[in-house]
């Protein structure tokens, strides 16, 4: 539920930075599209996540909560994780890269026939898209299969929560 909270704060603030931003001319709104699809995609799942664990709580007449919910709930919450990821890479890549391009136009000018001079900022604009795809990887499938193997529903069963 706590990582669940600070999901939707991230959300937030992301937003508000995107709305802070102000007028966003036509040439803007089509890259900056796919992360605010994915942060309303994470606002979904995160909600759907927080109702899963919220109705796990729910007892019965005995006094025993329902352990069904439970997995689906802690695998919604990697879900909604891995779209917050997605949205805040997606923004960050996407302005590095702005920036390197723009660093190139500047420099183009000044430095002629230097070679590779740009090297650098593609090197480090791929090295962290690496490291954030490895990162949704392991938040998307590793994170939620690792649920699935430890839930104590693991049985026969565990097909269902590997499909959700």
């Amino acid at each position: 539920m706590t990582v669940l909270a600070f999901n939707l704060t991230i959300i937030f603030v992301m937003l508000m930075i995107k709305v802070g931003k102000g007028d966003i001319t036509d040439q803007e709104v089509l890259p900056h599209l796919s992360g605010t699809v994915a942060l309303f995609a994470g606002f979904c799942i995160t909600v759907l996540g927080l109702w899963w664990l919220l109705i796990s709580q729910n007892q019965d007449t005995q006094g025993s909560s329902k352990p069904w919910p439970f997995p689906f709930g802690s695998i919604t919450a990697y879900l909604a994780l891995s779209q917050t990821t997605s949205a805040f890479m997606h923004e960050y890549l996407l302005g590095l890269k702005t920036g390197i391009h723009c660093a190139e136009q500047a420099t183009s000018g000044f430095v002629p026939g230097l070679i590779g001079h740009d090297s650098l900022g593609h090197t480090a604009w791929l090295v962290l898209l690496v490291m954030g795809a490895a990162t949704w990887f392991l938040i998307t499938y590793a994170a939620p299969l690792m649920t699935v193997l430890r839930s104590p529903l693991a049985g026969p069963r565990a097909w269902l929560f590997a499909v959700y």
